[in-house]
């Protein structure tokens, strides 16, 4: 059980209170407190975190003061927050913690919203003797930022401790990433495991005024629980998971739809047929998918594969893929043939899913029949089972699998990088390869979308701007496409300018215009990876999306990295969009994420 000190509610009352001789120094100390705060003074926000930490480890009231006053003197709230942080070295002190604890406190729960979060933010690193302090932050802060950071360093302990009042102060507060890593905050939510708590966590489904990032992470800890985990649990989880989904909106109904299928299924079987027949194809498919898991009457992947509802062929793949022998797999191959792109596309990364080399004749059989994307599909699917890479065409693959199907082992992941340098290099010097950053462009039907926000003025390796070389791939890409193929240049920054409303078609004048487009392109603003992903998604012919970005979103709808892979997730559950992505200057956890969740290629590039 929490034990919330009174005390805390007046710490900012000592923090106020004069010293009275505490700490006390030798004088070559004072000096050394007196020379670093006319660093402070002279240097203002220029001053590096290192005097502020050597400061709070003097642990005295003289650089105790020196640090309160430094405050005054600072306006970036990354500096004050080096002040905050540097003054949990003496949180320890019988003495001195009541009074730092206290100034943090303060500054944490104010309405001053930079130098709130500042103080939330550093209030974590206070460890065990701090953990009444981010409790009290956590629960009463007026800001919600600041509510959530606070939380990151008591969430642990909370969990552990594993009573309603822990669980009310979490869900009162918790925020990704600013409460931890999502994986983090999940497991601790799925700690608790009480009726109590599964009632508490209906009631932040169920609430209006409940943000949709905070219900979001608790219906993935829902489909966390596995079922059979327990009565109280499956009795408990199903109750919330069904709560959302009854909701008259069709984003909790996906997400609540799938944290079911998650969990292997539901005792709810009227309201998952009601879904299954749901306008919204995205929460049609997550219902269909409910059923097919927990084996409902009417849910037969075999009858839906032969559905007239694409919607429930596509889905039908997914599951088709979990079924084992010959059946399912013979099904799956039948979908691969669909009349419906998506339904075929689903499929074959399906079969590549499965991971039998029994499936690569019917994969390129297929090959020999398509065009555009799924060819590149297919072609990804075929690389994954044998370890190979024989480009595009039908006919080399199929001679080389005449060879060496019977007995087949795929080569060594040595093997396969050898052989995939090779490949590079012979691409790179007969120069005919049409690519972006690389990436091989085999649809007639994509989108480039490119980031063209301030930090991408910035220096590349070249010497060049970032933008200026990426306007040098995107010339070098528009020349090297044939005719005919449809195609639409997406800038954004903190807003989304696309060369045209809708794709148009490649040929010698929209060629020149695209160039001339992208020329004209400038570096300004900030990061909205959201909009110029729905814009790219508005447009229902695209069937590709090439992501060009250096940097994390920081405008939008949605700016935290792992709701936005969800959304996006969300978008293309029913589309089957492949999206490529090209981190510039860094790793990019989001873009390696959209890459991977749409079978998409993601590369780095300096």
């Amino acid at each position: 059980m929490i034990r919330l000190l009174a005390s805390i509610t007046l710490l900012a009352l000592f923090a106020a209170a004069p010293l009275h001789g505490e700490g006390a120094s030798a004088p070559q100390d004072d000096a050394r407190v007196r020379a670093l705060a006319r660093q402070i003074d002279e240097s203002k926000d220029q001053t590096p975190r290192e005097v502020f930490e050597e400061l709070g480890k003097m642990k005295s009231g003289a650089s105790y003061l020196a640090l309160k006053n430094a405050l005054r003197d600072l306006d970036r709230p990354t500096s004050k927050r080096w002040v905050y942080s540097a003054l949990r070295h003496m949180v320890a002190d019988p003495e001195l913690g009541p009074k730092a604890l206290g100034l943090v406190v303060k500054a944490a729960r104010g309405r001053d919203r930079p130098e709130a979060r500042a103080a939330a933010g550093a209030l974590a690193g206070f460890g065990v003797p701090g953990f009444e302090a981010m409790v009290e932050v956590a629960r009463h802060a007026a800001d919600a930022e600041a509510r959530a950071s606070a939380l990151r360093g008591a969430l642990d302990r909370l969990g552990r401790d594993g009573t309603r009042e822990s669980l009310d102060v979490i869900l009162g507060a918790v925020a990704v990433p600013a409460s931890g890593r999502r994986d983090v905050v999940l497991e601790v939510l799925t700690r608790f495991r009480t009726e109590e708590a599964f009632a508490a966590f209906t009631k932040v489904v169920s609430g209006k005024d409940s943000p949709l990032g905070r219900v979001r992470l608790v219906l993935a800890a829902m489909g966390q629980h596995s079922a059979g985990a327990g009565p109280v649990v499956d009795a408990g989880a199903d109750r919330v998971l069904s709560k959302a989904a009854s909701s008259r909106d069709p984003i909790l109904q996906y997400y609540a739809l799938n944290a079911m299928a998650q969990r292997g299924g539901t005792a709810n079987v009227r309201l998952v047929e009601r879904l299954a027949g749901a306008k919204d194809p995205t929460v049609r498919r997550a219902a269909l998918l409910v059923g097919m898991r927990a084996r409902l009457k009417g849910a037969d992947p075999f009858a839906l594969a032969r559905s007239k509802d694409a919607i429930a062929r596509q889905a039908a793949a997914f599951a088709l893929a979990e079924e084992p022998g010959e059946r399912g797999r013979d099904a799956l191959h039948g979908l691969i043939e669909d009349e419906d792109r998506v339904v075929r596309a689903t499929a074959i990364r399906q079969v590549a899913a499965r991971g039998e080399l029994a499936s690569v004749d019917a994969l390129i059989a297929r090959l020999g029949l398509e065009e555009g994307r799924i060819r590149g599909d297919l072609r990804s699917a075929l690389e994954t089972l044998t370890g190979r890479d024989y480009g595009l065409n039908a006919r080399v693959w199929a001679k080389f699998w005449a060879a060496e199907g019977r007995g087949y082992v795929p080569p060594t992941p040595e093997e396969r990088a050898a052989e995939a340098a090779a490949r590079a290099e012979r691409d790179a010097k007969n120069g005919s390869r049409v690519a972006f950053y690389g990436i091989d462009i085999v649809s007639t039907r994509f989108a480039l979308v490119i980031d063209t926000s301030g930090s991408m003025g910035t220096k590349a390796y070249t010497g060049e701007t970032r933008l200026a070389v990426a306007k040098k791939q995107l010339g070098l890409t528009l020349k090297r496409l044939r005719d005919g193929v449809l195609f639409n240049v997406v800038p954004f920054s903190g807003g989304v300018e696309e060369m045209e409303s809708r794709m148009i078609e490649l040929e010698e004048t929209s060629r020149a215009e695209a160039i001339e487009f992208a020329d004209a392109l400038r570096a300004a603003g900030g990061t909205n990876i959201h909009d110029a992903l729905e814009v790219a998604f508005e447009d229902e012919r695209v069937d590709t999306i090439y992501l060009l970005s250096d940097g994390a979103p920081s405008t939008g709808p949605i700016v935290q990295p792992d709701e936005l892979r969800d959304e996006v997730a969300r978008w293309n559950s029913v589309r089957g969009v492949v999206i490529h992505c090209i981190a510039v200057g860094q790793d990019h956890q989001l873009l390696r994420g959209l890459a991977a969740d749409s079978g998409g290629k993601y590369v780095r590039v300096n």
